[in-house]
């Protein structure tokens, strides 16, 4: 099997046959888009998929929830990807800015991915260094780091590697809070960089509590959001409330008015 695919998920036809309302389940690599892939220093790659218009005057690195793998084709271009980062992305480009997909290392793209303890060591920490010094030779614009779920862990991970410097903001989207003092830590009054904690109300994910009961505000923002389409699956699934599964283009909407302000 070549590094990066991944089987389709085998409960598509399901999902298909569920959703109702025609809401979207996914989104392949668009016309617009392209893949590098960045070497870091542990010697394993890191593919990234880039939508960069003319017009962008900043961009946002997307960090992916649940195993953090996207299911790259034997093509090499990105195929069936059903986490909410993945799967919305090009709703940033209507609001002008650029986005920045992150794999999972060419080492965790199998069936496990990231777990929960790959993100918290030091060798995604490293990884995430390289590829956001990457962006930015190849960007040169502000960026921002946008974790959902799991990938609010792989956020502040990077936020640790670079010490925020050049950075707009840092969104945590459904941030893992219960039983993980990482995500904790970025509101301990000590980041310089504006923070925005986005939950939905009704998120019954037991590891995203919809108040983030374990960050502490002033230091950071918070946006609370309510509504969607009938949910799929279970509570942390793709489309869930946890997902903002029917309102993405909303949520992220929302988002980048906010980083468009800092």
């Amino acid at each position: 099997m070549m590094a990066g695919f991944s089987k389709p998920i085998d409960n598509l036809p399901k999902a298909e046959a569920a959703n109702t309302t025609g809401q979207r389940l996914f989104l392949r690599q668009m016309a617009t888009e392209t893949a590098f892939d960045v070497p870091t220093p542990r010697d394993v790659v890191v593919k990234v998929i880039a939508n960069q218009p003319a017009t962008a005057k900043a961009g946002v690195v997307l960090l992916i929830g649940g195993t953090g793998v996207l299911s790259i084709g034997p093509d090499g271009r990105l195929d069936r990807s059903f986490n909410f980062a993945s799967r919305s992305r090009d709703y940033w480009a209507e609001k002008g800015l650029a986005t920045f997909l992150i794999d999972a290392p060419s080492d965790h793209l199998d069936r496990r991915g990231l777990t929960l303890t790959d993100r918290l060591g030091d060798d995604h920490r490293d990884d995430l260094k390289a590829v956001i010094e990457a962006i930015r030779q190849r960007f040169g614009k502000p960026l921002s780091l946008v974790g959902f779920s799991n990938g609010t862990v792989s956020a502040v991970q990077a936020y640790t590697a670079i010490g925020g410097a050049g950075l707009k903001g840092v969104v945590l989207m459904s941030p893992v809070t219960t039983g993980n003092k990482t995500v904790m830590e970025i509101s301990s009054g000590t980041v310089a960089t504006p923070v925005l904690a986005v939950t939905h109300e009704a998120d019954s994910c037991k590891w995203s509590p919809p108040g983030g009961a374990a960050l502490k505000p002033p230091s950071f923002d918070r946006l609370s959001v309510s509504g969607g389409a009938p949910v799929i699956g279970g509570d942390c699934g793709p489309f869930s409330m946890h997902s903002y599964f029917g309102i993405e283009r909303e949520v992220i909407h929302k988002i980048s008015e906010w980083i468009s302000i800092q």
